[in-house]
């Protein structure tokens, strides 16, 4: 073995080569709010990844180099003539050994000035290491300043030894959070100081600093690039904080995200793990597919889409593929616009409050023969089956999951506010049989809504469409499980390790479901699925419950908008991908009286509304709720788009969008003016 082995490093990536493709881009104009000219005088960014695989696939290697680089300004769009400044960053471990591509040389950092098409690439590399030792590497990112300290010091150990993990910010900056992690075991978090028992699996962490001012607010970290390939197995690659919740979200890749929420006792977070898709395709292989198979994120991307005081999207990218790699259903062919097989579009709407909508898009080539996850699922595998998992719970520390959750562990909700509590010690489910999960949570089999009973004063909770009688909730026990009373929660990889690999569980894989019926949408070439997210504070089981009922019935059963004064604002209605009232003035030439009426009720209640109005301008908004003139950032958030992609078939440009934290179960009016 040579004293060095170089590699190649892709964007976040151990062992790619880094191609920044600066690429020119059409006229209109960005949602992030940059104007692109419409004669094509401006370039666009776009971060083209060429890989060369150095080492496996689905780990991170001890012996190659690990680093990033950063763009000032960001990526996004530059004027011709534009000077870009390039940093490149190593790891503690790494080298930065040079620049290939548009660039040479080693200069760090070094400017690129955009007067054509542009591609960069980077080289790392990092020392060898002996037999039975294992390397604890980090990277600092993000806009602010900060060190780390490791005790013992070093970054190479022996197995088997136990490093104390401290970000110290600088003056004028604050810590944010943890990414990295590694194949067992995600890393995410807030704590300021964390502790590693290194086994045998090296280790990468992201230290993300922030400025001082923005730690605090509603606000998402991370990248923005929808082209940046993440770290295998990457922790936090996007990371979300609520300034009216003492709340996260991370996500990571591949395929999960997290709602963190603190644990009561000791504060370390807790994580419900939201999401995968899963399909089979039996003509290519037994092995399912999964969107968390892609550990070396070949078609994984996370990214910041859009962020204002009101309302964050983050957007997902990924393609279910078996453990050897492979697509599926790419034998039939391709279905645009990412090529054969099996592709996922998400959507992540997020509010200040901590709800979300979850937008599940899924390209395929059999869509149109496709049937959601069903308790005949057996007959169809031959066709597309999409499951829409919620693998509840992550670890933070070396727990198991039941130190995270109470053994009464779920509440299902029904529309009408019943409610059923389940634990899982004793478990209902004693045979791993499909009618005897749905018979095991009788009479609440049906339930569309589900209340996850954490440790925390915080309780997650997810919201389907749902059917009375098609749609259920299916929670299944383990098949290789350790004692009890952990003997119904999965570990991924198997194997009852404290600190090797983190806890998913058995409990967790919960089905909103049915017919084709709960489709949100299926068309030709693809299938949507929907759902709501978010946190209640815990009170009592049934104020949960009737908390998260008048929820879902905001979203599903939403009350109408009217337009009530003279003024001739449009209402197209409510969106439910969005969790907000779509409103056009177009036409509107005095915006002073602008009068809205929304006919609340119970079982159609008013919950923190959200309003997108296009064509509206760059006037600060005032809002008036029944008379009472409420206050910015107080009572009321907004922000606003150059252009925004509401999926609609209409033109949306200078677009408001106010997010209004007021609840109701009667009509209101709602009254909302521009001024300069």
């Amino acid at each position: 073995m040579t004293q060095f082995q170089r590699c190649h490093f892709a964007i976040l990536s151990i062992g790619f080569l880094i191609y920044f493709s600066l690429a020119c881009g059409g006229g209109g104009e960005s949602e992030e709010g940059q104007d692109l000219n419409e004669n094509n005088e401006n370039f666009h960014v776009q971060y083209s990844l060429k890989t060369e695989m150095a080492g496996q696939q689905f780990i991170v290697t001890k012996d190659t180099g690990l680093g990033l680089i950063r763009l000032d300004p960001p990526g996004g769009s530059y004027a011709p003539g534009a000077v870009v400044t390039v940093t490149a960053r190593p790891s503690m471990l790494s080298s930065f050994d040079g620049w290939s591509g548009d660039l040479d040389g080693a200069t760090n950092p070094t400017t690129i000035t955009m007067n054509g098409n542009r591609s960069i690439a980077a080289t790392f590399s990092r020392p060898a290491i002996g037999e039975n030792q294992v390397t604890l590497d980090y990277i600092i990112d993000g806009p602010g300043g900060g060190s780390i300290t490791l005790d013992p010091p070093g970054g190479i150990y022996n197995y088997e030894t136990s490093v104390t993990f401290t970000a110290h910010a600088s003056s004028d900056s604050a810590f944010s959070h943890w990414g990295g992690g590694s194949v067992d075991h995600p890393v995410y978090g807030t704590d300021q100081s964390k502790i590693f028992n290194l086994v045998d699996n090296p280790m990468f962490l992201v230290a993300y600093f922030e400025k001082s001012e923005s730690v605090s607010s509603f606000n998402a970290h991370g990248n923005t690039n929808e082209h940046q390939k993440p770290l295998p197995w990457m922790g936090g690659e996007v990371f979300v904080r609520f300034d009216q919740l003492n709340a996260f979200m991370a996500f990571n890749a591949p395929g999960i995200n997290c709602m963190l929420m603190p644990h009561q006792t000791d504060n370390k977070l807790i994580a419900q793990w939201n999401g995968m898709v899963e399909t089979h395709d039996h003509d290519t292989s037994e092995e399912g597919f999964e969107t968390t198979a892609d550990g070396g994120n070949i078609y994984t991307r996370i990214w910041i889409e859009s962020k204002n005081e009101a309302r964050i999207i983050v957007r997902y990218r990924s393609a279910p593929v078996n453990f050897s790699g492979q697509l599926a259903h790419a034998q039939l062919g391709q279905v645009a616009p990412y090529g054969p097989g099996d592709h996922v579009d998400e959507w992540f709407t997020i509010f200040p409050d901590g709800t979300y909508t979850r937008e599940v898009k899924v390209w395929s080539p059999v869509a149109a023969l496709s049937v959601p996850y069903t308790d005949d699922r057996i007959e169809t595998f031959f066709f597309e089956t999409q499951e829409f998992l919620f693998n509840n719970m992550g670890l933070e520390g070396e727990r198991y999951l039941s130190d995270d959750l109470h053994i009464n562990a779920l509440n299902l909700v029904k529309m009408d506010g019943s409610y059923g509590v389940f634990g899982y010690d004793p478990y209902p489910v004693t045979q791993f049989e499909w009618q005897d999960l749905r018979s095991a949570f009788a009479p609440f089999e049906n339930a569309n809504m589900v209340i996850i009973n954490t440790k925390s004063l915080l309780r997650p909770y997810t919201i389907g469409r749902g059917h009375p009688t098609d749609s259920w909730v299916s929670c299944y026990p383990n098949e290789a499980a350790p004692e009890a009373p952990h003997h119904i929660f999965n570990e991924w990889p198997v194997g009852d390790i404290l600190g090797e690999g983190y806890i998913g569980g058995g409990l967790g894989h919960m089905v909103v479901t049915g017919g084709n019926n709960s489709w949100f949408k299926q068309e030709g070439t693809s299938v949507t699925k929907i759902y709501l997210s978010g946190y209640v504070k815990h009170t009592t089981d049934a104020l949960n419950a009737d908390y998260v009922k008048d929820i879902g019935r905001s979203w599903l059963t939403p009350p109408q908008l009217m337009e009530t004064s003279t003024t001739p604002a449009e209402v197209y209605g409510y969106d439910m991908a969005q969790k907000s009232y779509l409103v056009d003035f177009a036409n509107v030439t005095d915006t002073s009286s602008v009068v809205f009426n929304l006919d609340a009720s119970e079982t159609s209640p008013m919950v923190n509304p959200a309003i997108l109005i296009n064509n509206w301008g760059a006037a600060a908004p005032s809002i008036v709720y029944n008379d009472v003139v409420l206050t910015p950032s107080v009572d009321f958030t907004f922000g606003y788009y150059l252009t925004l992609d509401v999926k609609d078939g209409r033109v949306w440009k200078d677009v408001l969008i106010v997010w209004i934290k007021q609840n109701a179960k009667s009509p209101v009016t709602i009254k909302v003016t521009g001024s300069d």
